[in-house]
């Protein structure tokens, strides 16, 4: 066939048709013959003289997406996964530890306490500071402190007291164990209430009685 009758047969203009044959050719899928006018062109159909080179097969990279882990309900429909670190979630934690700590201290035995709301806000509060575990620690040191001989202090907070007076005193940071040894009281040995003048201005007498 000519390079009219392969432009009308393919619906390409003649150049691309052109080129596309000078394409074939050099693959030797058709060969060409003749030249000027009389060129036409014929289908090779000597096939293993065909340059074809075999196409590269790619796999897909593979993407690991982390696993997602849906439930079902028992109509079968799927279930959302459920979002962590929500404002419930922290709610619930907060509201573990304020029991925890009021547990604590009430194990301690230093003033024990029957209802818990009345020290929620100050357990609280305290929690925006110090983490669980720092205010437990200090719980024990002023236990320590309390019972042993060596040391000076006497008096016994409630726990809201020990919470806005003592907690920050009796950090392992501020060295309790040290700062109130008894022989650093002046020289003395006897206890001390360790009221200040505060303690006296709120109502609270200088033996520790309210």
């Amino acid at each position: 066939i000519s390079i009219s009758q392969f432009s009308v047969s393919t619906g390409l203009k003649k150049q691309h048709a052109h080129r596309a044959i000078s394409k074939l050719i050099e693959l030797n899928l058709i060969t060409k013959n003749g030249d000027g006018l009389h060129r036409s062109y014929r289908i090779n159909k000597d096939f293993n003289t065909w340059k074809l080179s075999p196409k590269k097969v790619t796999s897909p990279k593979k993407v690991t997406s982390p696993k997602k882990v849906t439930t079902v309900t028992k109509n079968g429909d799927k279930a959302y996964p459920k979002k962590v670190n929500t404002k419930e979630s922290i709610k619930d934690t907060i509201k573990e530890s304020i029991y925890s700590i009021f547990k604590f201290w009430n194990d301690k035995e230093i003033t024990k306490h029957r209802i818990i709301d009345k020290h929620k806000s100050n357990i609280n509060a305290a929690l925006k500071e110090y983490s669980e575990e720092e205010i437990k620690k200090a719980i024990e040191n002023y236990k320590i402190v309390l019972e042993d001989a060596a040391y000076y202090w006497t008096h016994k907070w409630t726990l809201k007291e020990f919470l806005q007076r003592g907690l920050d005193k009796f950090r392992d940071e501020n060295n309790p164990f040290d700062n109130y040894r008894a022989n650093k009281k002046g020289g003395s040995s006897g206890r001390y209430t360790g009221l200040d003048e505060k303690d006296y201005s709120e109502g609270i007498g200088k033996d520790g009685s309210f």
